[in-house]
């Protein structure tokens, strides 16, 4: 079961011209010993920024009875998580890529600048 003590705080950066639109995060948990297996999501989020807006601060409350293989987080023998960005569904694109190595209660910032046309 979740508890606030689990959940992940996302600063959201963005680099250039402040436009406005929407970031679609997620949070995945994996195992890092079972590097081939599919990451299970742990929560998503939409994040909307209004023109003019460059930051903004989210929370993702990850689920931690979502199964990898069918093991929880407890369950798991190396577990992590990432925070992911839907680039297809999303304004922004990565600056720097995914936030790897995450951990429940954790803050961490993620940056991201417009796509490329």
């Amino acid at each position: 079961m979740a508890t606030s003590t689990d959940a992940v705080t996302v600063h959201v950066k963005i680099q250039g011209d402040a436009v406005g639109g929407k970031a679609c995060l997620s949070l995945y948990m994996n195992d890092q010993s079972l590097a081939c297996a599919s990451a299970a999501l742990a929560a998503s989020v939409e994040c909307v920024l209004a023109p003019g807006e460059t930051s903004t601060t989210t929370i993702l409350q990850p689920d931690m009875s979502a199964t990898q293989v069918g093991k929880t987080w407890a369950e798991m023998i190396q577990p992590s998580m990432y925070v992911d960005l839907d680039c297809d569904a999303s304004t922004w694109t990565y600056a720097d890529g995914p936030v790897f190595g995450v951990m429940p209660g954790q803050t961490v910032e993620i940056q991201l600048k417009p796509k490329e046309d």
